[in-house]
């Protein structure tokens, strides 16, 4: 018996959508530091408070907003959220004030929250339930690649032109990302079987997925670590004198090890080997920051890249998965909402600590806390959330 094809043109234009998304997103990620620095003339330690806002708004709205992305037809709320986070991209080249990028990021926030969501339940929408692990980790891919790009072409504009050519060329690949969602046709299953009573409108079930919050902290603890990396190892980097061109390597190369990870492991996934894929991650997440830890040569700073990855690239599906196997079907907006909660939680925590750890202590203290976090996560994943995952997951 054949399996059903995953690589339908509906799939393929939601993969690009969200590709687009992450890709103008991750433009701008490594270069913010730079601006609000030395173009807003922000301090160091207040910069990365202001950076984080976008997290904050973020977390604000995914769980206010899963009722609709669970109740609305996905691709209208999908298309308006994403044209409003490209229309913010047009307001960064004319933010001239603290005040005015601060309310940029909020709005930036929250459309980046509901539109991912909606996106990510969109394409387990349109994936088969035979492949959901398989098609979950290719989706994954879309935003590995965004890592990849994103972040190199970014330092590659803001060296070379300026900030401006950065918020233009984010501005350019999300209004593609939109054509890509306009050429979506995507029509709703209808089941026959009778829908679950909601829970009333105030209850918590409503905004996050009570059976996932054991995996929601254990997936926080390890987003810390992940908002540091990606938001400070530029700056990292340049201070270790490694050179302009090594943050956009380590980038290219944690991409890299994400999308080999992504790719090897999907069918694990499938098969059911979750905690497996967990532990492997966690073991090679912890290795990852010992090293970086005790960096001083490029190659060991690239090492530990490739490593980042790979370590990343094994838990993440899994979580995802985690989430969507807890929740029933017309709870899967809200997994997927929970899912990003989380992570945005422990990035948002990471970028906020960043900027005073690095003024106070410096690099090395600050890669010891998200060792320490990536442990206590481990410890916290086999004492509390295998053992509930394995008694209550549904599929």
């Amino acid at each position: 018996m054949s399996r059903p094809r995953l690589w339908t043109k509906n799939f393929i234009l939601v993969f690009l959508s969200s590709f687009t998304m992450f890709f103008s997103f991750y433009l701008l990620v490594p270069v913010l530091p730079f601006y609000v620095t030395q173009q807003l003339g922000v301090s160091e330690a207040k910069s990365s408070i202001i950076i984080s806002l976008y997290i904050i708004s973020a977390l604000l709205a995914r769980p206010l907003t899963t009722h609709f992305v669970d109740t609305l037809p996905r691709k209208p709320l999908y298309l308006g959220c994403f044209f409003l986070f490209s229309a913010v991209f047009g307001g960064y080249l004319v933010a001239s004030s603290v005040t005015l990028f601060i309310i940029l990021r909020i709005i930036h926030g929250a459309s980046f929250g509901l539109g991912s969501v909606t996106g990510n339940t969109l394409g387990v929408d349109l994936m088969p339930s035979e492949r959901r692990g398989e098609g979950i980790g290719y989706f994954g891919v879309a935003t590995n690649l965004a890592m990849a790009i994103g972040p190199m072409t970014g330092i590659f504009f803001y060296t070379r032109y300026g900030f401006s050519a950065v918020f233009i060329a984010s501005l350019i690949a999300s209004a593609l990302g939109i054509i890509a969602i306009l050429n979506i046709h995507h029509k709703p299953k209808v089941s026959n079987a009778p829908k679950p009573t909601p829970p009333p409108f105030f209850s918590l079930d409503r905004f996050i997925l009570i059976a996932g919050v054991r995996s929601m902290i254990c997936f926080a603890l390890l987003g810390i670590g992940y908002g540091v990396i990606i938001n400070y190892i530029g700056v990292y980097s340049l201070r270790s004198n490694f050179g302009e061109s090594a943050g956009g390597v380590f980038f290219c190369l944690q991409a890299a090890g994400l999308i080999l990870a992504r790719l090897s492991t999907a069918r694990f996934i499938d098969r059911g080997l979750i905690n497996r894929l967990m532990y492997g991650g966690f073991c090679i997440l912890i290795l990852a920051y010992i090293l970086l830890i005790q960096c001083n040569t490029i190659v060991v700073f690239y090492v530990t890249a490739l490593l980042f990855g790979v370590g990343f690239g094994c838990l993440t599906p899994a979580f995802q998965m985690q989430f969507v196997n807890l929740a029933p079907h017309n709870r899967r907006g809200t997994a997927v909402s929970s899912y990003y909660t989380s992570w945005d939680t422990g990035i948002g925590l990471g970028i906020a600590i960043s900027g005073y750890c690095i003024e106070q202590w410096g690099f090395t203290v600050l890669f010891t806390i998200c060792l320490c976090a990536s442990i206590v996560g481990v410890l916290w994943y086999f004492w509390q959330a295998q053992p509930f995952y394995n008694k209550h997951k549904l599929y």
